[in-house]
């Protein structure tokens, strides 16, 4: 994400994905979390590197042309830190909390859960869930209402591709 965020009163370039405002508010809501209460700022840095690194890897194209996709907008960012505290107790009850870790976590949201309750959500999670042309509602608003309910189907589709 290097050169990607464009900051407070930076000119916009073609490179900008996101601002970032919408990375501070999201790592705030991180940081409000209980698990990490106590740890050091440098240690739940470099574990979102990790986490954002899982996903880079699953999801190399949007990485690599963010505009098609809403991954690296609001809803993704926002979701996705939402998700990070239970990525990473699921890595925590494992042992295994690092970025691999966290990949084996994230490629739940690959699976098909066929017996979700919404169809969105029952076939893999795969960059046309996150496509702007084509991706459900939920991937793509905005409204943060909404961003907490895709928060919520992540975690429950994970929660059933891990029971299942």
């Amino acid at each position: 994400m290097y050169g990607k965020i464009r900051r407070v009163a930076e000119l916009s370039r073609e490179e900008h994905i996101i601002r970032d405002k919408v990375i501070i508010r999201s790592v705030v809501e991180v940081l409000k979390e209980k698990a990490f209460e106590g740890m050091r700022l440098r240690e739940l840095a470099d574990l979102l590197i990790d986490y954002w690194n899982a996903v880079s890897d699953m999801h190399a194209a949007a990485f690599e042309n963010p505009s098609p996709y809403t991954l690296l907008g609001p809803s993704g960012v926002f979701s996705l830190h939402k998700l990070f505290p239970s990525v990473y107790a699921r890595c925590a009850r494992s042992g295994v909390i690092n970025e691999e870790g966290m990949r084996e976590v994230l490629a739940l949201l690959m699976m098909e859960t066929t017996g979700y309750p919404d169809p969105d959500f029952r076939r893999p999670l795969t960059l046309d869930f996150w496509s702007r042309d084509h991706g459900p509602m939920i991937a793509i608003s905005t409204n943060r209402n909404i961003i907490n309910d895709l928060y919520r189907h992540l975690q429950t589709k994970i929660q059933l591709a891990e029971a299942g």
